[in-house]
C-alpha cells in the first residue's frame, strides 16, 4: 500500500494506475509565538537556501527579482540564508545574506521575525520549510501548482505565481517535471505584496491557524 503526503504524488501515480492513499500533511493547530516580528516598517521576506541554494532553491533568481524593485524603496527587506563555499553577495542595502551554518533554533528564530516566506524551488516532495513557516504564521510566496499550493489559498495566506514547467535537470528519468519562474512574474508579485504591506503584517500578527 502506498501512502502519499501531497497531491502531486497522488496525481502522478494515478496516471500510472497505481492506487494511492493521500494523507496530506498534518501539524498541530497551534499558534507559535512570533516574538520580534514588527507590525510596522518594511515587509520582511525570508528564503532559507540551505546547502543547495542555487540549483534547487533558486536564490540567485529570487535575488534578481528583488533587485529589480525600485532602488530607493525602504518598504522591504530580504534575508537569504545559505551554507556553501560559493561567494554569493548583493550590494543592495535591503538585502542580508547569511552564508554560514545555522542551527535549527536559529532558523526558527528567523521564521519568528519575518513576514513572508519565499518557497520557489525547482522541486519539492513536500516542502517542509513551507509548513514550518505556516506554523509561525508567515504569508507564503510560492507557485500556483502542486505540491506548493497545497493547504494555501491565494490572497488569504499566500500569493501564488505562475509555475513554468521544465525537465528535471538532475534526473532524466523523473516522472515529474521541475518548476521555475519568470523573474518578471516574481517582481510583479512583490510589487503587489508591497501594495498591501499592512494587510500582510496584520495577518502575520493575528495568525492563520484556528
Amino acid at each position: 500500500k502506498i501512502i502519499s503526503n501531497n497531491s502531486l504524488c497522488t496525481q502522478t501515480l494515478a496516471k500510472y494506475n497505481i492506487p494511492v492513499t493521500e494523507t496530506g500533511f498534518s501539524f498541530k493547530p497551534i499558534h507559535l509565538e512570533a516574538e520580534g516580528r514588527p507590525s510596522q516598517g518594511p515587509l520582511l521576506f525570508l528564503l532559507v537556501g540551505g546547502n543547495n541554494p542555487f540549483m534547487r532553491k533558486n536564490s540567485h533568481k529570487i535575488l534578481e527579482a528583488f533587485e529589480a524593485l525600485p532602488a530607493n524603496t525602504q518598504e522591504w527587506k530580504l534575508t537569504i540564508t545559505l551554507n556553501t563555499d560559493v561567494c554569493f553577495t548583493s550590494s543592495h542595502p535591503n538585502v542580508t545574506i547569511i552564508n554560514r551554518h545555522l542551527s535549527y533554533q536559529q532558523i526558527l528564530q528567523l521564521f519568528r521575525t519575518h513576514h513572508v516566506y519565499c518557497q520557489l524551488t525547482t522541486n519539492e516532495g513536500l516542502g517542509l520549510n513551507k509548513y514550518e513557516a505556516m506554523l509561525y504564521d508567515l504569508f507564503i510566496l510560492t507557485y500556483d501548482t502542486e505540491p506548493y499550493k497545497d493547504d494555501l489559498t491565494h490572497n488569504e495566506n499566500a500569493h501564488l505565481i505562475p509555475a513554468k514547467k521544465m525537465p528535471m535537470f538532475d534526473n532524466k528519468d523523473s516522472i515529474i517535471p521541475a518548476n521555475t519562474f519568470l523573474i518578471s512574474d516574481l517582481t510583479a508579485a512583490l510589487e503587489e505584496l508591497l501594495g498591501k504591506k499592512q494587510e500582510i503584517m496584520n495577518f502575520t500578527k493575528q495568525g492563520n491557524l484556528e
